[in-house]
């Protein structure tokens, strides 16, 4: 059951909900976006896409997140199933069944309807841009490169560190590596390259990755 914690509904109120992740049609995670999913989501009036942060219950880390909350009419019209669904920016790993508090913090655009799976995921690519971009004018950038400095000498942070980003368990070097090696790849890309998708195929690094590294550290 998902439950409201609070429903302030103004541009940029925060809107949060706690609940269990259930799982979906795994179809964020085959477009490179994969999502934690909430089926009750009547506390949220607008349906949209959002900069979120979410927080794994009890007391684990918190994450910065892109969530949408809708019907995806992309793939289902406007009868799909509503649901909120959250990507969170530099995590891996399976959240089925964990308890998460998704804090809704900023409105990035309405939801809307995709003609092709492809013009979606350079949409979702954006919104990944623009949520790290908010991240870091609110100074939240910390949540997407390493834990919350008061979790770093709990070992697990709450959960296995198998499922969390390698460079999360060494943030200071090994996300630097990573930035430096993305950065390095997307200066030597072709003319008219989806830029995104061309770096994570010549790095093997995740694609939220990439989109949120680029956004926040290269040069315009």
């Amino acid at each position: 059951m998902t439950h409201q914690i609070s429903a302030h509904q103004g541009a940029d109120e925060a809107i949060a909900v706690i609940g269990v992740v259930r799982s979906g049609d795994r179809r964020g995670r085959r477009l490179g976006f994969p999502t934690a999913n909430l089926h009750d989501v009547g506390a949220v009036r607008r349906d949209g896409v959002y900069a979120a942060t979410v927080g794994l219950e009890p007391n684990g880390p918190t994450f910065v997140a892109v969530v949408s909350v809708g019907h995806r009419p992309t793939y289902y019209g406007p009868d799909g199933l509503r649901l909120l669904e959250a990507h969170l920016l530099g995590f891996k790993g399976d959240l089925y069944g964990r308890t998460v508090l998704v804090t809704l913090r900023h409105r990035l655009r309405p939801q809307r309807r995709f003609d092709t799976s492809p013009a979606l995921v350079r949409q979702l690519q954006e919104d990944v841009r623009d949520t790290a971009q908010w991240a870091a004018r609110n100074g939240l950038s910390h949540l997407i490169t390493e834990p919350p400095h008061s979790e770093r000498s709990k070992g697990r942070w709450g959960v296995d560190q198998r499922s969390l980003p390698r460079d999360r368990c060494r943030p200071t070097i090994r996300a630097l590596k990573r930035t430096e090696v993305i950065t390095e790849a997307a200066r030597s890309a072709p003319p008219g390259a989806d830029l995104y998708h061309w770096v994570a195929a010549r790095t093997g690094f995740p694609l939220a990755d990439v989109a949120w590294r680029l956004a926040h550290f290269s040069s315009p």
